[in-house]
This record gives structure tokens, sequence and C-alpha cells, in this order.
């Protein structure tokens, strides 16, 4: 079965934790995947729940400018619309984030590959992930001091009290399993990233059985 997109959705840019949306999961084998970005001073979040259960750090990077993003993951969510939640700190925090879920997922032993870095010369986002099964999706989340433009298929972008958010995905396999660049153009800043990569449901092998001749005598 190959990964496929469900779903992208969004929240909207508060002042107030906690930040909360709407994403609705539909299909099979799925994941959620829910990237943020939090601007303040000794910026903090908190693992984020849907539908009240919690989800799994992938990782996290902080920035010069006091900038934190994070990316989870939840296998198996709940179907339907359900609420995502998201606690956060810091002096004078904005927070926002975006989630993708997709279908088609294995459903143990993810995610596949991880990959993170940050940067403080204003260099345009890029980082690396080595993919190990056939046929992954990768995803990654950046956060900037100025605006993004995505290098794959960009499922979300908001201002996060000045800096900006970008979460995008590959929208289609990596085969052979490899390098993925998973990268953003930017105009300046201090930035940090994190990426990850998931392995599709693979199918099981049947073998036929021809039925037994019995020779005539």
């Amino acid at each position: 079965m190959a990964i496929a997109l469900n779903v992208a959705s969004a929240g909207t840019n508060t002042t107030t934790s906690p930040l909360t949306w709407s994403h609705t999961c539909t299909g099979s084998n799925l994941v959620l995947i829910v990237a943020v970005g939090c601007r303040a001073i000794g910026a903090s979040i908190s693992t984020p729940t849907y539908n009240g259960v919690s989800m799994t750090l992938l990782g996290s990077q902080r920035t010069m400018t006091a900038s934190v993003v994070a990316l989870y993951y939840l296998l198996n969510p709940a179907a339907g619309s359900n609420t995502i939640s998201v606690a956060f700190g810091g002096t004078s925090a904005n927070c926002n984030g975006g989630a993708v879920s997709w279908t088609g997922v294995k459903q143990t032993a993810q995610p596949d590959a991880v990959s993170g870095i940050s940067d403080q010369l204003g260099s345009n986002p890029s980082l690396t992930v080595t993919t190990v099964a056939d046929n992954c999706w990768t995803t990654g989340v950046c956060i900037d001091g100025a605006s993004l433009t995505a290098g794959l298929t960009n499922r979300w972008t908001a201002d996060v009290g000045v800096n900006y958010g970008s979460l995008e995905d590959s929208n289609g396999p990596k085969t052979p399993a490899g390098n993925v660049t998973v990268n953003w153009t930017a105009s300046l800043g201090s930035w940090g990233a994190q990426a990850a990569s998931f392995a599709p449901v693979t199918g099981s092998f049947s073998p036929s059985i021809s039925p037994s001749v019995s020779p005539s005598v």
C-alpha cells in the first residue's frame, strides 16, 4: 500500500495557551504529523494532544532569536474531526501550528529516519533525511526570522509573531531509499528545521499452490 495525503490543517497564531485547532482523519493505516512554532523569550512547547491522546516528539530545534520549532507524530489517530491542543509558554509568546495526515503508513517501527538542524548565520534552511525503507514519504518544519518558501510541497505557512513557520512534505515516495533534501528559501535570519520520514505498509506475499496431479496407471 502506498502512502497518500489524507488532509492538511492549520491553527491560528495566538498569544494565549493552549493553541487549538481541528483536524479530520479519514482512511486506514494513518499517521498524524503536527508541527509547532513558538516565538518567545524562554519559549517552550508542551506535548500536543489529538483527541486527548498525547503525541510523540520527533525532534525540536531552537534558534538564536529565541524561537523553538518541534515536530510530533501519532500513529493510528482517531477517525473523524478532533481537536489538536498544544500548550506553550514564554515571555510574550506567539505560537502557531500546522498538521498533515497520511494514509498507507506502517503502524509499527516508526519513524523511518529523523534529522534536525539549526543555523545562526542566515543561510537558506536545508537538511537531509536519509530514508531507510523503500517508498517512504518525508516531511519537515522550519521556523525562521523572515518569510519562507518551501522547496517541497507546502502544507502550512503562517506568521508566528514576526517569525514564520512552514510545514512541507515530499508528496510522493522516495525510491530507492536514500537522501531526501528538505529545504526552504528564506530572506534572512536564524532558523531551526526538523524533519522525518515514514515507511509505508508493505504487502505480504502469498505463494500460489498448484493442485497435485496423480498419474494414471
